[in-house]
């Protein structure tokens, strides 16, 4: 899901940068290659240090998190310290209750 959003992102002309992040640089950097139109910037970020993603999601307008759905909720944090509007794929109803918390925040 993670490269489609990429490929979709990349081919948006309203679309001027997109950050790809992953604990594993070897695949951000392919898929950044492959999917990114030239638009991407592929780095290093551990989904689980709520910090480190604030830090990461500074400058960006939005964060989509395609990772497995147990990071999202800290995620989710890290973008509202960012100041950047989050999405995540999960689908766990457990997670998105625990997002849906955080909206006083966000807005």
């Amino acid at each position: 899901m993670g490269r489609a959003a990429v490929y979709d992102l990349a081919h948006n002309i309203r679309t001027d940068k997109i950050g790809l992040f992953d604990i594993d640089l070897t695949p951000a950097r392919t898929i950044s290659r492959r999917y990114g139109g030239g638009k991407t910037v592929a780095a290093r970020l551990d989904a689980g240090n709520i910090d480190a993603a604030a830090k990461a999601f500074k400058g960006y307008d939005a964060v989509i998190s395609a990772v497995t759905y147990r990071y999202n909720p800290g995620l989710a944090k890290a973008a509202i310290r960012a100041g950047a509007h989050f999405c995540d794929m999960g689908g766990n109803n457990d997670v998105v209750a625990e997002e849906f918390k955080l909206d006083k925040q966000a807005k």
